[in-house]
């Protein structure tokens, strides 16, 4: 089974990226950072890791609100992208969310609770 959660904060806003097809399709990606801490006392040292999440479909008007701080939580297959580079070919790894959860908005207010009500989703769902 190829799926994979990532659990983190967003890097940046969302964007969505035209994909140049007649059909007029888009993906909306954005990056999040999970954190992994190793050692103790002296030695513990955090270390940062960069996830990229791809949304395709029906899915991309949730991703869209995503802002950067929030956490989130976004669930899917990994996937691979390869491009010749400057110093050759080059491998990128994303998610391909089919699921996605607002775990907390970096600016929560008490008018954002109804929102939240709905930030489970996946995708399909007419959220």
């Amino acid at each position: 089974m190829n799926n994979l959660t990532i659990i983190g904060f967003v890097g940046g806003n969302a964007e969505v990226i035209d994909l140049k097809k007649q059909d007029g399709s888009t993906v909306t990606t954005f990056s999040v950072a999970t954190k992994e801490v190793r050692g103790t006392g002296e030695a513990r040292k955090e270390y940062t890791t960069w996830h990229k999440v791809a949304v395709y479909g029906g899915l991309q008007k949730f991703a869209a609100t995503i802002e950067k701080g929030d956490l989130v939580a976004a669930s899917g297959p990994i996937y691979t992208q390869s491009f010749a580079g400057k110093n050759g070919k080059v491998e990128t790894y994303a998610v391909r969310a089919s699921t996605m959860e607002m775990l907390k908005r970096k600016n929560a207010s008490l008018s954002d609770a109804a929102e939240l009500a709905c930030a489970a989703v996946e995708e399909g769902d007419p959220c």
